[in-house]
């Protein structure tokens, strides 16, 4: 699994499939905190609710016809991995 440090926006471009199985998420906060948002549709993110992760969370995400970013500060770790069959 492919750990983050940085802002990421899965997928780069539009959006995933509605049929998409959720992605796993596993969040290693450390002394910083992971924000977790869902694009609008126009580019706008907004939080997902509990959104920024200030402790280690493990969970799954529907990621169906959406585009989602994530943005850790701190030394803040992350995740992200999607079924690929």
């Amino acid at each position: 699994m492919t750990t983050y440090n940085d802002t990421q926006t899965f997928p780069a471009e539009g959006v995933f499939l509605s049929t998409a199985a959720a992605a796993l998420v596993v969040i290693d906060a450390g002394a910083g905190e992971v924000a977790v948002a869902a694009d609008r549709g126009d580019g706008t993110f907004v939080d997902i609710p509990e959104s920024p992760f200030t402790a280690d969370s493990v969970f799954h995400l529907e990621i169906a016809s959406g585009r989602w970013r994530f943005t850790p500060t701190g030394g803040a770790e992350y995740s992200f991995e999607t079924r690929l069959a």
